[in-house]
Order: structure tokens, then C-alpha cells, then sequence
């Protein structure tokens, strides 16, 4: 690991354990991004792993936001559908929406045509209220204790 942290890296996959290994290793502070599993269905950075990384002044980027084929939320809920439909956006739109919502982090959601793209980067324009946010933590609840990292 020493090899990799002497130049400005980021990484994937590394849960709280591992990025405190990492920051006390010489060059450790070096790294300023991690990579990991975030969506409404997985929400496990959320515990420790976001709130030590922006203490840490070390940015994130969530991949599958749309869900992965283990996540639980595939099986779409009835609160996505509907509150998609009433802002009149599609579900990808209101999943990534709420992945980037404090628009504090990154998401890499997948695209597969310049469509795709655009309908992608129109989540950013897509607006919570304070209610609607609540339902959704309500039907997908935040991790009340230190999870295993998920990865696809």
C-alpha cells in the first residue's frame, strides 16, 4: 500500500477500518477520494464513512445509483414510483436525484446514450422538500449501527 499513497490517489471499496489504516501510513493523507456503493437501497457510508471522509476533507463517489443486482431497492417501492410521478420525472431521475441531493459527493450512473446522458443530468435540477425526504428515509431507513461495506 506504502507504493500507492506517495502521489495524489483515490480508491475504491475502502470501508472505515481501511481509510484510518490508510491516513496513518506516511503520504496516507495523499489520498482524496474513495469510491464505494451508495444508493437508496444501500446506504451504509452514511454511518461512519461519510461523516470521517468530510472530516477528513476527502471526497466520495458513489457508483450504482441505480441500484445493484444485490441491492434491495430493485424492487422499486411504491413511495419512488409515486413521488417520481408527481414531480414528473423518471425513477433513474428521482434515484440519482437523491443520491446527489446535498450535492456534496459524486455518482457515476451508468449511460448508454446521449438520452440516457441528458435525462441523467436533469436529476441535478430535481428539488426534495423536507417531507418527502422523511417518507423516503422512512421506506429506505438510514444504517442505525456500523454496517459491512457493500460492494457489488
Amino acid at each position: 500500500m506504502k507504493q500507492l499513497i506517495s502521489k495524489k490517489r483515490g480508491l475504491s471499496n475502502f470501508d472505515l477500518a481501511d481509510l484510518k489504516e490508510l491516513t496513518s501510513l506516511e503520504n496516507g493523507q495523499n489520498c482524496r477520494i474513495n469510491e464505494d456503493l451508495y444508493n437508496i437501497g444501500s446506504r451504509g457510508i452514511e454511518y461512519s464513512i461519510l461523516p470521517w471522509q468530510k472530516q477528513h476533507d476527502m471526497s466520495f463517489v458513489g457508483y450504482s445509483p441505480f441500484g445493484s443486482d444485490g441491492s434491495e431497492y430493485l424492487n422499486i417501492k411504491p413511495v419512488i414510483k409515486k413521488m417520481a410521478q408527481s414531480k414528473n420525472i423518471s425513477i433513474h431521475q428521482l434515484l440519482l436525484a437523491w443520491v446527489i441531493r446535498n450535492h456534496d459527493l459524486l455518482s457515476i450512473p451508468k449511460t448508454g446514450s446521449v438520452a440516457h446522458m441528458q435525462s441523467n443530468l436533469a436529476a441535478i435540477h430535481v428539488q426534495f422538500t423536507k417531507d418527502e425526504l422523511e417518507l423516503l428515509d422512512k421506506s429506505y431507513p438510514k444504517p442505525t449501527q456500523e454496517p459491512s461495506l457493500e460492494t457489488i
